[in-house]
C-alpha cells in the first residue's frame, strides 16, 4: 500500500510541475510566468474543491475496515456530488472573472491573450480534476482500489508528458502545454476512472455525468445569467477591479447558495446542513460572563 501510496503522490507531483520544466526547455524561462498565473488559479481552486475528499479518507477507511460496503459506496457518491455542486459555480465565476483575477494577481492592468488561455485552460483542467480524482480516489484508494489508481495516476503522468512536448514541438504555445495535461486528464476519466466508478458505485456513467456534470452547470444558470448582465448593472460602481469583484462574488454567492438549496440538496442533507449551522452559530456566541467570587 505504501509503495502504491507513493507512486500516486509522484505522479500528481510529475504531472503538476513538469509542464514549467518543458516551457523552459521549448519555449525559454520568460515564458514560464504567462504558465505560472493561470496555473495559480488553477492551483487555488484545486486547494478548495480537493478540501472534502481529504476529509473523507478517514471516514472511508473506517467504514472499509467494518466491511460497509454499502456505506463506502454512499460516502463516494455523495462526496462526488456535493464536490461537483459546490465546484461548478467556484469554477464558473472564477472563469468569468479571470481577466480580474489574473489582473490582481500579476499586477499588470492589461493581461494578455495567452495569460487568459492558459488561466482559462488550467482552471478547467483543475475542475475536472475535482470532479473526477478528488473524491473517488480518496476513498476508494482507502478501500482496494489503490493498484489501479497508481496505474491510473501513472499512466496519466506519462501521457502528460508525452502530449506536452508533442504538442509544444507542434505549436510553440504556452497553451498546448496546459491543453496537454487537460486532454490527458480527460482521456484517462472517460476511459478509466468513470467506468471504474460506475462499477464501484452501482451507477451508470450516464447517471455520473448527469450528477457530476449536468445538474451542477443547470443549478449554475442564475449566477451565470448574473454574469452575462453584470458588465451593463455595475457599469456606474466606482473604478478599480476590487469592487467589481467583490459585487460579483457576493450576487454569485447568493444565487448559487439558493440554487444549491432549493436544487440540489436532499431533504436529509439540508436537516444535516442546518443542524450544522445551528452549531456554529451557538459556538460562536459570547461566554457569559462569570460572577464574581
Amino acid at each position: 500500500f505504501s509503495l502504491r501510496a507513493f507512486v500516486g503522490m509522484l505522479s500528481s507531483l510529475v504531472r503538476g510541475r513538469t509542464d514549467q520544466v518543458t516551457i523552459s526547455l521549448f519555449l525559454g524561462v520568460a515564458w514560464v510566468p504567462i504558465y505560472q498565473a493561470g496555473a495559480k488559479l488553477g492551483e487555488m481552486f484545486g486547494l478548495f474543491a480537493n478540501q472534502l475528499g481529504d476529509a473523507l479518507i478517514p471516514a472511508a477507511a473506517h467504514l472499509h475496515a467494518s466491511r460497509k460496503t454499502s456505506a463506502v459506496r454512499r460516502l463516494a457518491l455523495q462526496g462526488m456530488r456535493l464536490t461537483a455542486l459546490i465546484g461548478m459555480p467556484v469554477y464558473l465565476g472564477m472563469a468569468f472573472q479571470m481577466e480580474t483575477l489574473l489582473s490582481l494577481l500579476t499586477g499588470e492592468e492589461n493581461v494578455s491573450l495567452p495569460a487568459k488561455v492558459a488561466g482559462q485552460l488550467a482552471l478547467l483542467w483543475f475542475f475536472l480534476i475535482a470532479v473526477t480524482q478528488s473524491v473517488f480516489q480518496s476513498v476508494f484508494f482507502m478501500c482496494g482500489r489503490e493498484r489501479e489508481l497508481a496505474n491510473m495516476a501513472a499512466g496519466e503522468a506519462a501521457m502528460n508528458i508525452a502530449l506536452s512536448v508533442l504538442l509544444i514541438s507542434l505549436f510553440g504555445t504556452v497553451s498546448s502545454v496546459i491543453a496537454a495535461s487537460l486532454a490527458a486528464t480527460l482521456y484517462f476519466a472517460l476511459r478509466h476512472r468513470l467506468p471504474l466508478a460506475s462499477r464501484e458505485l452501482g451507477v451508470s456513467q450516464l447517471e455520473l455525468a448527469r450528477q457530476l456534470i449536468g445538474r451542477p452547470a443547470l443549478l449554475a444558470m442564475p449566477m451565470v445569467g448574473w454574469f452575462l448582465l453584470s458588465d451593463g448593472l455595475l457599469a456606474e460602481l466606482p473604478a478599480g477591479p476590487w469592487v467589481g469583484l467583490v459585487v460579483n462574488a457576493l450576487a454569485a454567492a447568493i444565487l448559487s447558495a439558493t440554487s444549491l438549496w432549493f436544487g440540489g440538496l436532499t431533504t436529509a442533507e439540508k436537516a444535516r446542513g442546518a443542524a450544522l449551522f445551528n452549531r456554529v452559530l451557538k459556538t460562536s456566541k459570547p461566554l457569559a460572563t462569570q460572577p464574581a467570587s
